[in-house]
């Protein structure tokens, strides 16, 4: 029979493929079936005392003449009939049930691993063919990954949360790309929402211009803390109200929870006033951040933002969620139910408010459609902590209930999560 199995894996990167390889080459010699099946066939054992590699007899489908030969009694005579000297990176070949144990000859192994690690240095472990759409054709192109990590909120604290994110992020990032992905790295900035109108009513009240042109950020972070005080009393009122089933409208439209609403609805209604202030601070925040990214040693492909998602596309999506009955009004805002919808756990999550704005969840599901039009990604990973693991349920399960080609989209992103990080600080006396 011609020997089938592909050149690519014989050369392969991981000294582990190149031994299945071998073993592959004997066991069709004795078998008659193709080799790159029995490649795939080649197991990892589950624990280092059932062989390196593991081959589950019936898998093969083999009777002999007679057809009484039984999947124990097969995995007994190819074992037995297994020639080492054809392949040396392995020993002798046991026979365990149904199951073949195949493990590595520590003679050889040595030799294989560090003249591959020698050969190939910071490459090694990484297989380029990983990434491409199909191995065997180059023409086929890159698969794409998105990955979306570190994403600070501007005029709020760089924190050990974004720290972590970029880290992990940037590892994943370069991973992807060392097999073969084309990866675009993207810093989700939170630049938009009620907050950016909270920042913009304090920036009224106590922002210093001299101060923002030596360091924005913390000129941004400074005046955001101070708002920020200013409107805990009226937060507290709200949560009281809202907890004792009040209508929360009155407390919602006056002081400064209705200044900062009425703020941010400006800029959704693209009032250029608004806007230009918008601009200054985002532009300036994202040169600062580019610096302290390069301090890092970590480069992104792109900086993108709530801002960017557009108003077209979340009203495209909100339509086809109605039609689908997905969503519902309750107070003016527009909601969705996920008990209705077989998601017990994920209970309500708000898309519009009732004074027609944008939420998060409606911008990183319009944020996720436009990605998916203009990257076509294969993989879309959201590195970002546990916390936000609610949110993101409800932007997947979304995507699910949207049917049709987004509930595709949906089984491709994946969330990266990440716990809090604990500081103790110890004194010596």
């Amino acid at each position: 029979m011609a020997n089938t199995l592909q050149a690519p894996l014989q050369n392969a990167s991981n000294p582990l493929d190149v031994v299945r390889t071998e073993v592959a080459r004997e066991l069709a010699r004795l078998t008659g079936l193709d080799p790159a099946f029995l490649f795939t066939a080649l197991d990892r054992s589950s624990s280092a005392d059932k062989g390196d590699l593991i081959l589950a007899v019936p898998r093969l489908r083999i009777k002999n003449s007679a057809g009484r030969e039984t999947p124990p009694g097969l995995a007994v005579r190819l074992a037995s009939e297994f020639q080492v000297s054809n392949c040396p990176k392995v020993q002798q070949p046991v026979a365990d049930g149904i199951n073949i144990q195949f493990h590595f000859n520590p003679k050889t192994l040595p030799d294989l691993v560090l003249s591959t690690l020698f050969q190939q240095g910071e490459e090694y472990g990484l297989d380029p063919s990983l990434g491409q759409r199909d191995p065997l054709d180059s023409k086929a192109g890159k698969k794409t990954v998105i990955v979306e990590f570190s994403s600070p909120n501007i005029a709020k604290e760089f924190h050990l949360g974004h720290l972590r994110s970029t880290i992990i992020g940037a590892f994943l990032a370069n991973l992807y790309e060392g097999n073969g992905y084309n990866v675009v790295r993207m810093n989700y900035l939170g630049d938009w929402g009620r907050q950016f109108g909270l920042l913009a009513v304090g920036w009224h009240r106590y922002g210093d211009a001299d101060a923002f042109a030596r360091d924005p950020i913390r000129e941004l972070f400074r005046v955001y803390v101070k708002i920020s005080r200013d409107l805990k009393p009226e937060e507290a009122a709200y949560k009281e109200a809202k907890k004792a089933g009040q209508d929360t409208a009155v407390l919602e439209a006056q002081g400064l929870l209705g200044e900062s609403k009425a703020y941010f609805k400006r800029m959704e209604d693209g009032d250029e006033e608004a806007l230009a202030l918008w601009r200054q601070f985002r532009s300036l925040s994202i040169e600062r951040y580019k610096a302290t990214y390069a301090r890092l040693n970590i480069e992104f492909s792109v900086y993108s933002g709530e801002s960017e998602v557009k108003k077209e596309t979340m009203e495209r999506l909100l339509e086809l969620l109605e039609n689908r009955g997905v969503t519902e009004q309750d107070g003016g805002a527009t909601i969705i139910n996920f008990e209705k919808h077989g998601a017990k756990k994920l209970g309500t999550a708000i898309l519009k408010n009732r004074f027609g704005a944008s939420t998060y969840l409606l911008r990183d599901l319009g944020a996720a459609v436009q990605r998916a039009e203009e990257y076509h990604f294969d993989e879309m990973l959201y590195v970002v902590m546990s916390e936000q693991e609610g949110h993101l349920k409800w932007l997947f399960k979304t995507m699910e209930l949207m049917g049709g080609p987004y509930a595709d989209i949906s089984k491709n992103m994946k969330h990266i999560s990440f716990g809090k990080v604990s500081i103790y600080y110890r004194t010596h006396c």
